[in-house]
C-alpha cells in the first residue's frame, strides 16, 4: 500500500515533466514508474519518505537520462528543439528551477545551459512564426 502511495505521489510531481519529454502518455507514466522503482532500489531514505525526493536533482537526472533512452525507441512527431532543449526549457520556465539546478540535473555549465534556453526560446518562436505565416497563406 505505502509502494502505491508513493507511485501516486511521483506521478503527481514527475509525470507532467516526463510527458512534455515524450509526448506519448504511456510512455511518460511507464518511465515515472521506472524511476520510482530505481529510487527505491537506490535510496534507502526514500522507501522511508517518499517526499525526500519531492525537489530532488536525483529524481529529475534520472527521468532525464531515461527519457533520452526511451526518445529514441520510440517514433514521434519531429519536434523544432531537441530533447535537451525541451528539458532545460520546463525545468526552468515552468518548474521555476534556479539554473544552478537545471544545470546540475542535465549535466551542463550555467553558461551552456543559459545558451541553450536561450537558442532554443528563438527555435520556438521562429517555429511559432512560420506555421503562423503558412496559416495565413494556406487561408
Amino acid at each position: 500500500m505505502k509502494n502505491k502511495k508513493t507511485i501516486e505521489i511521483l506521478s503527481e510531481l514527475y509525470f507532467p515533466f516526463s510527458f512534455y519529454l515524450l509526448e506519448d502518455e504511456l510512455q511518460a507514466l511507464q518511465l515515472v514508474v521506472d524511476i520510482t522503482t530505481a529510487a527505491m532500489i537506490e535510496r534507502t531514505d526514500f522507501l522511508e519518505d517518499p517526499n525526500v525526493l519531492k525537489d530532488d536533482i536525483y529524481l529529475y537526472r534520472k527521468l532525464y537520462e531515461l527519457a533520452l533512452k526511451r526518445r529514441s525507441q520510440i517514433s514521434l512527431e519531429e519536434n523544432c528543439i531537441s530533447l535537451k532543449e525541451k528539458a532545460s526549457l520546463y525545468l526552468f520556465e515552468n518548474l521555476d528551477f534556479p539554473l544552478e539546478k537545471v544545470a546540475l540535473i542535465l549535466d551542463m555549465t550555467v553558461i551552456d545551459l543559459k545558451q541553450i534556453i536561450s537558442s532554443s526560446r528563438t527555435k520556438v518562436l521562429h517555429t511559432i512564426q512560420s506555421n503562423a505565416m503558412q496559416e495565413y497563406h494556406a487561408n
